[in-house]
């Protein structure tokens, strides 16, 4: 698939890099709300890469998509938070 778009394997790893780092985010509450975030960007990405490169259903980065939008909502207070101590 990396091949078909055309960027290179290394991609492949540097995409699956972000996707296990922000999978454990994710487990840790103090954390989660950064895994989503880093999983929102990759996940907006890699449904570009199916509509318009590969041709395939975009639905599986989708609903992952909404999933890391909705932990980053539902934690968006820790963002909050993290701004005001670094004031």
């Amino acid at each position: 698939m990396f091949d078909a778009i055309g960027i290179g394997q290394w991609f492949r790893y540097l995409t699956g890099f972000i996707e296990v780092g922000s999978a454990l985010a994710l487990l840790l509450p103090s954390f989660a709300v950064f895994g989503a975030l880093a999983l929102v960007p990759t996940m907006v990405g890699a449904i570009a890469a199916h509509l318009f490169i590969l041709g395939a259903s975009p639905a599986l980065p989708a609903i992952l998509l909404l999933g890391a939008a909705g932990v980053t909502w539902t934690r968006r207070h820790q963002l909050l938070g993290a701004q005001s101590t670094m004031r």
